[in-house]
């Protein structure tokens, strides 16, 4: 996961679309898994959840399953805030880069993290799909146009 940029002032917000915004539950999110056998597989996940008081909380996380009941996750939890710049969303963020390795704790560990993100997006016309492009590559074909759809847990 690329180190994001030094963080910036955001710009005052645009006029944000109502379906954007999350509830307290709801997260806009992406998953995708490769592989079935089960010492070999990977899931790649990206979360995004849009406050109207312009907070955000974003995660990236890649879990490689290796063996029978052993994982390693990576993850990338975020907090902070956002603006809305016509195509793009601009994110000055803070939080942590987590490790954790089910069958290795030696692995495991955490440091802080941050800096500021600035992602394409679109909606579809029902506001049902979020679409991003990222700055960097994502996923098992470094892809970096993904389409999000709101979820809740």
């Amino acid at each position: 996961m690329p180190a994001l940029s030094t963080p910036v002032q955001a710009p005052a917000p645009a006029a944000i679309p109502s379906g954007l915004f999350c509830g307290p539950r709801e997260y806009w999110g992406w998953a995708y898994s490769t592989g079935t056998g089960i010492g070999n597989s990977y899931t790649y996940l990206m979360r995004f959840a849009f406050y109207s008081n312009m907070t955000c909380k974003v995660v990236f996380a890649i879990q490689h399953t290796y063996a029978l009941n052993c994982a390693l996750t990576d993850s990338w939890q975020y907090g902070g805030t956002f603006a809305d710049q016509g195509s793009q969303l601009v994110f000055t963020l803070q939080g942590q880069h987590v490790t954790n390795d089910s069958c290795n704790p030696s692995q495991n560990g955490q440091g802080p993290i941050g800096g500021s993100l600035t992602c394409g997006y679109s909606f579809d016309s029902a506001h049902n799909i979020l679409t991003i492009q990222l700055p960097f590559g994502f996923g098992p074909g470094n892809w970096q146009i993904f389409q999000l759809h709101k979820s809740s847990f």
